[in-house]
C-alpha cells in the first residue's frame, strides 16, 4: 500500500509508458485516466528526467535506493517530491515522497 502523502508510478519498457498510477495523483491536478500510457516525462517534466537518466538510472538495477528531488503537478498543484527509482525485469517504479529541503539541496 502507498502512503497517503507519497505517489507512486509503474511504468513498463524503455520509453518509460505510464501504465499504472497510485490513486491519490488527482491531488496533484491529474486525471488517472489521462496519466496511463502517457511516457514519464510528461509527468514529470525533462528537466526532472534528465536528472533522473543522469543520477540513477542507469544503476538502479542493482542500486534502487538512490533518491533526488523531482518536480511534479499541474499548475498549482507542482511540488518537489524525493523521487526513488527501481527496475524489476521490463518494469520500472518511481516512488515519490514530499521533499524537504535541507542546506545540501543548494549543493545539487
Amino acid at each position: 500500500a502507498v502512503q497517503p502523502h507519497a505517489f507512486v508510478i509503474v511504468m513498463r519498457g524503455e520509453n518509460l509508458e505510464v501504465t499504472q498510477v497510485s490513486a491519490n495523483f488527482s491531488a496533484l491536478g491529474y486525471e488517472l485516466k489521462e496519466l496511463c500510457n502517457m511516457d514519464l516525462q510528461q509527468i514529470v517534466g525533462e528537466a526532472s528526467l534528465k536528472k533522473l537518466k543522469k543520477t540513477f538510472m542507469a544503476y538502479a538495477a542493482y542500486k534502487p535506493m538512490t533518491s533526488i528531488p523531482i518536480e511534479m503537478g499541474k499548475g498549482s498543484h507542482r511540488k518537489t517530491f524525493t523521487g526513488l527509482f527501481h527496475i524489476r525485469g521490463e518494469w520500472s517504479f518511481l516512488e515519490l515522497e514530499p521533499h524537504v529541503f535541507s542546506d545540501l539541496d543548494m549543493h545539487t
